[in-house]
């Protein structure tokens, strides 16, 4: 008595293996951040606050978005990661998950999305698709995965 009579359900293999993911989604989305924040301190060091001032945005900021936009896209990798299984699939996720940054970029540069007309809408779609189609059908090769 008091043992059930049914097997426990196995754990889906997405259940299982999104943690990984998601590691995996963040680490490679911070450390993409790393890379163009060295590139914005490069930048401040060299050209002082000029391109920042042009744009209408600190460097503090821009450093934010980065970190915040990788981290954001990490997650949407780690959660969404059963799309990665297909070249379409990946496609799509690289299409997504560079809108996502493209769109942090925007309300950095812009501010809030309420304050957009349609051309700020069109810009983190365009440059989503734009860089995220390649990196999308390129993540097998570079990663292996």
């Amino acid at each position: 008595m008091g043992e059930h009579s049914r097997p426990r359900r196995e754990s889906s293999l997405y259940r299982t293996r999104l943690g990984d993911e998601l590691r995996l989604g963040v680490v490679v989305g911070l450390a993409l951040a790393a890379l163009y924040c060295a590139y914005v301190a490069v930048l401040f060091a060299v050209r002082g606050n000029a391109p920042f001032e042009k744009h209408d945005v600190s460097l503090r900021a821009v450093l934010a978005t980065y970190v915040v936009s990788g981290i954001g896209g990490g997650i949407a990798y780690g959660v969404l990661h059963p799309l990665a299984r297909s070249l379409f699939g990946r496609a799509v996720l690289g299409v997504l998950i560079a809108t996502l940054v493209f769109f942090g970029i925007t309300v950095a540069t812009d501010g809030l999305p309420s304050h957009w007309g349609r051309a700020l809408w069109q810009q983190p779609l365009i440059l989503g698709g734009l860089f995220g189609l390649p990196i999308g059908l390129l993540w097998r090769r570079v990663t292996g995965r």
